[in-house]
């Protein structure tokens, strides 16, 4: 019931007398169960952890890592709210640390030390946290540009010259030759519907360096 709210309201919408008025509970009787606020939320993350899709290691480690990957932005996706709270919560539940383990085994037959595997493991993590992070500000980005069209009284095609003649000012003053060239191409590096797009060519990226660490070239006799 907290994780629909906070789905659909924000994180900010969260409190116990609103969990049991969700719950058609008393206050009181939520505390039997839950010691509070903050125990809440960390059972909220818990249990988004445990969505995560139980998806068999293959010992393709490449593969293992990229199925790993998207399925973790599509959990931050489904659930917005979540970005800000985990950096202030270990994940030390029950469903994240089987999260942790599993994630751990991709490497198991790889001859690893444990400190090489978690710095691959986590370097994955946080390309899809920082990818996610960039597309919620994307995003917001979005609406502000709607927000401030409505204030300014504009119609979105107004709103578009106005940007437009903006961008043509920064090419005419020859200070920007590269981004210049990136904008006669048509190159928007906001825009939403290549976010996936953009999300797995760099994620490509990032697997072809871990891929490339595991197998070095053999040295020439």
């Amino acid at each position: 019931t907290a994780i629909a709210v906070a789905d659909a309201e924000g994180p900010h919408a969260i409190s116990m007398r609103r969990i049991a008025r969700e719950l058609n509970a008393g206050v009181m009787s939520l505390y039997w169960h839950i010691s509070s606020k903050e125990e809440l939320l960390d059972l909220m993350l818990d249990s988004i952890h445990g969505e995560l899709t139980d998806t068999e290691i293959t010992g393709d480690v490449r593969a293992d890592l990229r199925a790993m990957a998207m399925g973790q932005r599509a959990l931050l996706r489904r659930h917005r709210w979540v970005m800000p709270f985990m950096a202030g919560r270990p994940p030390m539940g029950p469903k994240s640390l089987r999260n942790i383990e599993r994630a751990l085994g991709i490497f198991a037959h790889q001859n690893l030390s444990g400190m090489t595997a978690m710095n691959m493991l986590t370097s994955v993590i946080t390309y899809v946290m920082g990818v996610v992070g960039r597309e919620q500000q994307e995003e917001r980005s979005q609406l502000d540009q709607g927000r401030a069209q409505e204030r300014l009284g504009l119609s979105p095609d107004e709103m578009h010259d106005v940007f437009w003649r903006f961008m043509q000012q920064v090419m005419e003053s020859g200070r920007y030759p590269n981004l210049t060239e990136m904008i006669k191409q048509g190159v928007d590096p906001d825009a939403i519907e290549s976010q996936d797009e953009r999300f797995e060519f760099g994620l490509d990226c990032l697997l072809d360096g871990i891929i490339a660490r595991l197998d070095p070239p053999a040295t020439l006799s």
